[in-house]
This record gives structure tokens, sequence and C-alpha cells, in this order.
């Protein structure tokens, strides 16, 4: 399964066009074990062009899928309970960045996220092992980009941000 058209297939889930306003992106997929299952976590988030760069703002929803993805197993909405200014940029990125290193990180990302779902197709199950490297290179990446205060958080599925 390719990574960025299951991204996109997400995108266009009713839970995400009728509760997430216009402006969010869904973000980096998180992926995790639970209960045996494979799951996938976004931490829907703003991101704004503002003289030239790209601002990016806190994430405003939690928001996880189980295998298949077409279940939803967490929805939250950050805005009420308080714990974060979602109004205010946790940091920014040039063009140019986005374009070279920003690009690189991503395809390196999604390619490895691919890799995971098709081997949870192929064998019907995915190793721990596999979900642990996926997400060390997560985080190693979130690092890479900048992106600590939006990525770096807990990794539990439906838990604090």
């Amino acid at each position: 399964m390719d990574a960025m058209e299951l991204m996109e297939q997400l995108s266009q889930h009713p839970l995400v066009l009728g509760q997430l306003p216009m402006q969010m992106q869904l973000g980096l997929p998180y992926l995790a074990k639970k209960r045996g299952e494979l799951c996938m976590r976004f931490l829907p988030h703003r991101e704004n062009y503002i003289k030239n760069r790209l601002e990016i703002y806190p994430a405003q929803y939690v928001l996880a899928f189980v295998y298949p993805f077409e279940k939803i197993i967490c929805f939250r909405n950050l805005l009420y309970e308080g714990k974060v200014d979602l109004f205010s940029p946790i940091g920014s990125m040039t063009p140019e960045f986005l374009a070279a290193r920003g690009k690189y990180c991503l395809n390196e990302l999604y390619s490895e996220c691919s890799r995971v779902l098709t081997a949870r197709e192929k064998t019907g199950s995915v190793s721990d092992v596999m979900i642990a490297n996926y997400q060390k290179l997560y985080h190693g990446i979130s690092k890479r980009m900048g992106l600590e205060q939006l990525y770096g958080g807990e990794d539990d599925l439906c838990g604090g941000v």
C-alpha cells in the first residue's frame, strides 16, 4: 500500500471533511500497534504562508485510525482542552528548505510507511521491530525538520500532545 495514496484517501474521510477546518493539514503519519492491530495517528494542525515562509502551528486535533484505516479509534479537539496556544506558530520553514531537505525527509518517511503497510497487507501483521524502526525514523525526521514541538510528544495513540 502506498502511504501517499493512503494519506489522500484519509483526507477524504467523512470525519476529516466534516470536522476539520479546511486549512488543517493532517501532518505526518505515526504508526503504532494497539491490541495487536496496526494503527495510524495524525496531529492535524494549521499551516500558513507568510512572508515567503511556511509557519507551522501546534496540533489542534488528535486523530487515529485502525487498519484498514476506515475506522476511527480516536478523535480529540485540543482547542477545548486549553493545553496549547494554537494561535502562535511553533516553527517555520523556507521554501528552499522544503524543496530540498524537507522533501527528502518526507520521501524517506513515506517510503518506510509504505513498507510497513505493504508488510501488513502481505502477512496480515507487522512486527514490533518494524513499528519501532518506523517510530525511530518518525522522531528523527521530526527533529531534522525542526518539528519536535509538534511531533515529539507522547507515543500513545490518543494521549497528550
